[in-house]
C-alpha cells in the first residue's frame, strides 16, 4: 500500500479492469475525506445542480423504489429517527421555516448543510456558542439576523445559532439596535456576526 504497510489483498478496492488500486481502503477513505473537505463547496454545488436538472427522474425513481420497498423503508426510517432525535428535530425545523418563508414570498434556500456550517462558524475549540451572547450550546435555535417580519430570507447568511433567551429577547428587532442594548454587548461579537452575514453562501 502507499502507506507502506503490508496488507491482505481484501484490504484494497478493485479497479474496473479487474486489478487492485495502489491505495488500501484505509488510505483511500482518508484521501477521499481530505478531498471532500477541501472541495466541499464545489461538490455541494455539483450535487445541487444535478438534482435541479434531474428533479423529475429522481422523483420518479424514489417513488418507484418506495412502492416496491415500503416496509423496508419505513423500518429504516423509524430506526434512524429513534437513533437521531436531534437530526429529526433539525429536519422538522427546516421544513417549517422553509414553508413559512415561501408563504411570505421570501427566499428559502436554506439547507441542513448550511445549518451545520453555521454552527461550525460559531464554535470555539469544538464548543458551539450562541452567536450573540457566547453561551455554550447543546441545542441551538435558529435566528434570522434580519427578522422575517422585515423581509429576512431563510438563507445561509441570515441564519445563526443562538440560545433560546437571545432568540426570544431579540424578536423582530434590528440586530444591531437590539445587540447594543444588551449587557453582554461587545464589538468583537458584533463584528463576528457581521463577518458571517457578509460571507458568500
Amino acid at each position: 500500500s502507499v502507506c507502506g504497510k503490508v496488507k491482505p489483498i481484501t484490504d484494497f478496492y478493485t479497479k474496473g479492469n479487474g486489478g487492485f488500486r495502489a491505495y488500501c481502503k484505509d488510505c483511500a477513505n482518508e484521501k477521499s475525506a481530505v478531498y471532500h473537505e477541501e472541495n466541499r463547496d464545489s461538490i455541494i454545488g455539483r450535487k445541487r445542480r444535478y438534482h435541479r436538472e434531474h428533479k423529475t427522474e429522481i422523483g420518479e425513481y424514489n417513488r418507484n423504489y418506495y412502492l416496491t420497498h415500503a416496509d423496508e423503508v419505513k423500518a429504516r426510517v423509524k430506526k434512524w429517527e429513534a437513533e437521531n432525535p436531534e437530526r429529526v428535530k433539525e429536519h422538522h425545523v427546516l421544513y417549517q421555516q422553509r414553508a413559512r418563508s415561501k408563504e411570505l414570498g421570501l427566499e428559502a434556500s436554506y439547507t441542513l448543510d448550511d445549518w451545520h456550517r453555521s454552527k461550525e462558524f460559531f464554535s470555539e475549540d469544538g464548543q458551539l456558542r450562541c452567536a450573540y451572547c457566547g453561551t455554550p450550546l447543546e441545542n441551538a435555535s435558529q435566528d434570522h439576523v434580519i427578522p422575517v417580519a422585515k423581509g429576512g430570507a431563510y438563507i445561509y447568511t441570515n441564519i445563526v445559532p443562538v440560545c433560546p433567551t437571545c432568540n426570544s429577547s431579540k424578536g423582530t428587532r434590528d440586530f444591531h439596535n437590539w445587540f447594543r442594548d444588551q449587557d453582554f454587548y461587545s464589538e468583537e461579537k458584533e463584528s463576528r456576526v457581521d463577518e458571517f452575514c457578509n460571507t458568500a453562501g
